[in-house]
């Protein structure tokens, strides 16, 4: 069988696709199809030759509610399609299946109680890398939220590896896959990115702008992906806020990792072009600006350990992401750092004229935000800026076991450290408000917009050597 997309439909679903049924044959090498109709209900089939031959992944929905057939239809078609190209594979071997539990059968318990879930299962053949697994849940989640309207953190997606071994075809065991199977050159594999494999069992759920790996309900890892230089927003703020109330809400979660799946940005800066309309559906606040330095209050605040694993450049408003977690670590060659807003004739927003001097001291501090230079993972690590810097080739395994380690202690203890460390060494939030108040005052100046204009204009906000 090839691209099985097997649906529940009534009767008169039915002839609604057969009606489609010539578009699908024409996708499939020497394919046909057959209906297979029982009493009211039926299932639609598209079937391709040599069925020992082809091995397929499996890709299983259960649905909160029912859906129009051309919405299964639709979705099918999508997800047959993300896969294929995805995973690189023939748009013949995924199947679908979609399974409509109806409304009240499937939950998770969330922050206000029982909440209606979309359960994505994703049986693949082991040999795809982590990249492009992830690349794909995202991708699901997308999807999902788009056709079903579903909220996007309600869909869920989980991926199960198989061998060719456990799965039977033909009364046979079937080889494992080889990239030869694969289709050559549909896609560059990024750069192994800081994010855990996720394994059997991983949970991942797509945010705007970055993902959430679950893996393992002690250790959470968020990885932020907004091309094309991971610039801060107004949308992945919100959903940053959304995040933060996870996180406070859950008691288990012991460490949080956040980084990067671009090696050259871990977050550029913020975005100064931006459309400030997401912030409509967070609390009011006295600036739009305001709504960045309350998630670093709440970050720096948060109930589990929070690390920074930091390559490529965080300027500006990403290293005040980065000043705001328990715990910064840098790859030695690739990360860069720096506070740049004095040449934009503004005093930083997100607080690091507040925080530094606690950090480096008084008189780096002063040089790092009087001077508006870059600090390479070494000179950041000799001053302080962040803990540790690391090689580059080593930077992953150094973070992870840290991380692992860490969130194998007890969550009481480390809940007791964090609360005295944060008496002894966080800022007040007023002086950190007072900080973003001086710089939405200086934003709001009449040169401002010039100096904004002009560095525009010169490739600011665009992915270069310099961005």
């Amino acid at each position: 069988m090839a691209c099985l997309v097997r649906m529940l439909a009534t009767a008169g679903e039915i002839k609604l696709l057969r009606e489609t049924l010539g578009q699908a044959q024409a996708q499939l090498p020497n394919g046909d199809a057959e209906f297979g109709p029982s009493g009211d209900e039926g299932a639609l089939f598209l079937k391709a030759p040599n069925p020992k031959e082809i091995v397929m992944p499996y890709l299983h929905l259960d649905l909160p509610g029912t859906y129009p057939v051309e919405v299964k239809r639709e979705l099918a078609t999508r997800l047959c399609e993300l896969y294929a190209d995805l995973m690189e594979t023939q748009l013949w071997r995924p199947n679908v299946g979609i399974a409509e539990l109806g409304k009240d059968n499937l939950y998770h318990l969330g922050s206000d109680g029982l909440e209606p879930i979309t359960m994505v299962m994703v049986e693949f053949r082991r040999g795809r890398p982590a990249e492009r697994r992830l690349a794909l849940g995202r991708a699901i989640v997308d999807v999902c939220v788009e056709l079903l309207g579903v909220p996007r953190r309600t869909v869920l997606v989980e991926f199960t590896p198989h061998a060719g071994e456990e799965m039977l075809r033909d009364g046979n065991w079937v080889a494992d896959w080889t990239p030869a199977e694969a289709v050559a050159g549909r896609r560059r594999t990024k750069e192994q990115s800081m994010s855990n494999s996720p394994a059997k069992g991983t949970a991942l759920m797509a945010y705007t702008r970055f993902s959430l790996d679950r893996s393992t309900p002690l250790l959470w890892r968020v990885t932020f992906d907004n091309p094309p230089i991971n610039l801060i927003d107004p949308v992945m703020i919100v959903a940053l806020h959304e995040l933060l109330t996870e996180i406070e809400q859950d008691n288990r979660v012991a460490v949080v990792v956040f980084d990067s799946a671009d090696p050259d940005f871990f977050l550029a800066h913020y975005d100064i072009a931006a459309d400030q309309s997401a912030f409509d559906s967070l609390p009011a606040a006295p600036t739009p600006f305001h709504h960045w330095a309350d998630f670093l209050i709440r970050l720096a605040k948060s109930p589990a350990v929070t690390i920074t694993a930091l390559r490529g450049r965080a300027r500006g408003a990403g290293s005040e992401f980065a000043l705001a977690t328990d715990i910064r670590f840098a790859s030695q060659e690739r990360a860069v750092l720096g506070q740049f807003e004095v040449g934009f004739a503004a005093v930083p927003g997100g607080g690091p004229s507040t925080r530094l001097p606690g950090i480096v001291g008084r008189g780096r501090a002063f040089e790092i935000l009087l001077g508006g230079a870059d600090f390479d993972g070494e000179l950041a690590e000799r001053y302080g800026y962040v803990n540790r810097a690391v090689p580059d080739a080593e930077f992953v395994g150094f973070v992870n076991a840290f991380a692992e380690r860490v969130s194998r202690f007890d969550l009481l203890a480390l809940a007791d450290i964090k609360r005295f460390v944060n008496a002894a060494s966080l800022p007040a939030d007023d002086a950190l408000t007072a900080e973003m108040d001086a710089f939405a005052e200086a934003i709001a100046r009449p040169a401002t917009p010039a100096i904004i204009e002009q560095a525009l204009e010169q490739g600011f906000q665009q992915r270069s050597e310099s961005s």
